[in-house]
This record gives structure tokens, sequence and C-alpha cells, in this order.
């Protein structure tokens, strides 16, 4: 039930073909379509692991405020602990371009990337591999047939 939600407002073809980078282009679209399906499913299981990790330590979540540019906005927030701990978190969206709702292309916890994160290990993966293995990795990261 979560993953439908994540997919309805996450662009996981945005947040792949950034992540990507120049290697984006290089590919096929049924190489991109690939990767974005386990790329995203790889986000997903990353993410909601962590998230079900600190779960029980979080205290609340206090909204700062939004700004919308051209088309992009970004929205703010806080995430606080029990501890009293804060971690600012920032979703980045843009307009969909199915439906013109808005969609998450970026999240930076704490000042950081997630898509400037992953563009950078990927970029050192692929200057070393193939897209081919790559992707072999990440199926067997999820566990699916590497075949």
């Amino acid at each position: 039930m979560i993953g439908k939600i994540l997919d309805e407002r996450f662009d996981w073809t945005a947040i792949a073909r950034s992540c990507l980078g120049r290697y984006w282009a290089q590919e096929t679209p049924a190489k991109q379509k690939e990767f974005v399906s386990l790329f995203s499913d790889f986000l997903e299981r990353t993410y909601l692991d962590k998230f079900e990790t600190y779960y029980n330590d979080l205290d609340r979540i206090d909204y700062l405020g939004e700004r919308i540019v051209d088309g992009y906005a970004s929205v703010k927030v806080v995430v606080r602990t029990k501890e009293q701990i804060n971690h600012p978190v920032e979703y980045r969206l843009s307009k969909s371009s199915k439906d013109n709702a808005w969609q998450i292309y970026d999240v930076l916890i704490e000042g950081i990337s997630l898509v400037q994160n992953y563009r950078d290990q990927l970029s050192a993966i692929l200057s070393q591999s193939s897209f081919e293995g790559l992707i072999k990795d990440l199926k067997a990261k999820l566990g699916k047939d590497t075949q």
C-alpha cells in the first residue's frame, strides 16, 4: 500500500534519469524503463526499511513552508526525534506531464541530495562496469532473477 502511494508521489523516471546523468542517454528506452523499475524498487525498499527503523523514535514533523517558482516547488519540513534532534528535509517537486499533479524529483535530507548522492555512486560504478552489470547488481540486491 505504501509503495502505491510512493509511486503516485515520486517521479521515478525523473529521479532515475537524474541519477544516471550522462549515462541515461546512452541506453535504449527499454533499458531505461528496466532501470527505472529496478531503481525505484531499490529506493522504496531502502528508504522504507530506514523509515521503519526510525519510526518509533519519531516525535513530530514540523512544516516550515513551501516555495513555488516556474513550475517547480520546494517543501521544507523538520523531522524531530524523541531525543529532540532535528533533521531538516526538503522535497523538490515538479508538475507531472501526465496529470499536472506535483511529483517529487529529489529529496534533500540534512542538505544532502538523494539524486546527487546516487549520481555520484552510479557514476563511479558505471565508470568501472557496464550498464548490464549495474542492472545485474540491482537485481541481486532486490533478490530478483539475474538471468
